[in-house]
């Protein structure tokens, strides 16, 4: 099986070709046998060569991830409940245990997918070795990119096919359901932040903002801190931006209730999750989503 998004820089592509190479040969083996043929010259031998220097140089990693859920999957509680376990595994894993995650994810392996299991587990294992699989696959080829993006980023973009791959599931089990349960089953997920918006910050598992976008004061610093204008000196923050060298900066924020910019120090940065927390002239402090304030354009670095 090819990677679905082979990495560029990573190699990933001619390490996908060189996996492939055993079983495209073994295939064709098989072939011959069927219509009565002999196997061609030196094939075992090359497949066997190929096979020793894949596992000289790949990581061993879980052949069948145990992540298949219940069977008979029947009425809309059931399927819900499945998906929240499924989901809870995932969220863990690009959250508390990311660390861990990030380790197994190794650009040597082969194709790697991350599973939730209906027991709240996660695993990063093989797709399944079944065509077609029992149940619908998380997207492949998770590792490879691993090392080619910023760290961040890569696991957002992991959050975001799990949040496909979960919904995926969800409504395979609800294809036997009626219109009325399936949009209630629709209604259960959608309640619940997607898995990407538990990884980048922007909401907490209850749904609401886990951080404030500014104007989470009850009021507005004192005027002493405000301008009808950014500083001269101060310049639109950028992603780039976002790292550890950004504690102890002065910044100004704009808000657009007041149609003003405050001054203020950053006094703590979370670059995974790309926040902020701030202290305002008047002593008081915020904690802030850096993305959203770039998206709006209200926040200024003082250079």
């Amino acid at each position: 099986r090819a990677p679905v998004h082979p990495s560029p820089t990573s190699g990933a592509a001619a390490r996908s070709c060189s996996c492939l190479a055993p079983a495209a040969a073994q295939l064709a083996s098989k072939a011959r046998a069927a219509q009565g043929g002999a196997p061609a010259a030196g094939e075992g031998a090359s497949v066997a060569a190929l096979s020793r220097a894949r596992a000289a140089h790949a990581p061993a990693v879980p052949q069948h991830p145990a992540w298949r859920g219940r069977a008979n999957m029947s009425d809309t509680q059931r399927i819900y409940e499945d998906w929240q376990a499924r989901r809870g595994g995932i969220v863990r894993a690009l959250t508390q245990d990311a660390a861990k995650f990030v380790d197994e994810c190794d650009p040597r392996a082969d194709n790697l997918c991350l599973y939730g299991n209906s027991d709240g587990s996660w695993v990063v294992g093989l797709p399944a070795q079944e065509v077609p699989p029992e149940l619908p696959e998380p997207v492949v080829g998770i590792n490879f990119a691993r090392d080619g993006m910023a760290r961040d980023d890569w696991l957002t973009l992991v959050a975001v096919h799990s949040d496909v791959w979960l919904l995926s599931v969800a409504f395979y089990w609800g294809s036997k359901l009626t219109t009325q349960e399936r949009e209630k089953l629709f209604k259960l997920v959608n309640k619940h932040p997607t898995v990407r918006e538990i990884v980048t910050g922007s909401k907490n598992e209850e749904g609401g903002k886990a951080i404030g976008k500014k104007r989470k004061l009850a009021a507005a610093p004192a005027p002493t801190s405000k301008a009808a204008k950014p500083n001269p000196d101060a310049r639109l923050m950028r992603m780039e931006d976002i790292t550890q060298d950004l504690k102890g900066k002065e910044a100004e924020l704009f808000w657009p209730d007041d149609d003003t910019w405050y001054r203020c120090e950053m006094t703590s940065i979370n670059t995974r999750n790309k926040t902020a927390k701030v202290l305002y002239t008047t002593g008081e402090t915020e904690e802030l989503s850096l993305v959203e304030l770039l998206q709006d354009n209200h926040i200024a670095l003082i250079v």
